[in-house]
């Protein structure tokens, strides 16, 4: 905001949440007549170390080694969602492990690292805990869906269907064995004005897939 020629405010307007669930389902053979699957792994990670704020050397000129968390040891039998042995400066699963490692070239596999920095934490437990819980989404490859669907919302009777950008779907595939569903947000829409049945739908940030 100016008064004359002075700035006088300074504002950020952010959508706290676009879109919203309606109810929305799209099955294939209904209103979806193609669907396409991406996988990306380019980033993920089955073991995730973690770095907080560097410590200050003693002439106090500037910052050395960073903050890990090493010295904190998790395990399942005590409650812990994860065993993390002392002396491990990552935290991971087994599960992860055996979906996404690296082949080691012997038969085995290896982990896929990657280092993440919380810059202003200095406790190694809350270090220990931002990483676990940043290794939840990083362990997991992201998947996105380009569908091509019929617009059914410019159908009458169906005004129902309506779809708009940042919703959140249900998508049904039964031609996939096991049968496909997963709810996702709707990330583009490009609609086709004249032709309804040729508006594509991208939808990504999948949200618990299930199966039946």
């Amino acid at each position: 905001e100016f008064t004359g020629s002075k700035i006088t405010g300074r504002f950020v307007d952010l959508f706290s949440q676009r879109g919203q669930f309606r109810g929305k389902r799209f099955v294939y053979g209904k209103d979806v007549t193609n669907i396409k699957r991406t996988v990306d792994t380019s980033n993920l990670c089955t073991a995730l170390i973690g770095r907080g704020k560097g410590e200050e050397n003693e002439e106090g000129t500037g910052y050395g080694r960073k903050l890990d968390f090493t010295e904190v040891e998790w395990s399942v039998a005590n409650g812990d969602p994860v065993d993390k042995p002392l002396g491990q400066d990552w935290v991971g699963t087994e599960e992860a492990l055996k979906r996404y490692g690296r082949p080691d070239g012997q038969g085995g596999l290896i982990h896929r690292e990657r280092v993440i920095e919380f810059e202003d934490e200095e406790d190694p437990v809350k270090l220990l805990e931002r990483t676990w819980e940043a290794y939840q989404q990083l362990s997991q490859p992201i998947v996105s869906y380009e569908l091509d669907v019929i617009d059914l919302e410019t159908v009458e009777g169906h005004r129902h269907e309506a779809v708009r950008l940042g919703d959140e779907v249900v998508v049904i595939d039964r031609k996939f064995n096991p049968e496909l569903r997963l709810k996702a947000r709707v990330l583009e829409i490009e609609r086709d004005l004249i032709n309804p049945e040729s508006t594509k739908v991208q939808i990504g940030n999948v949200q618990n897939p299930f199966q039946h």
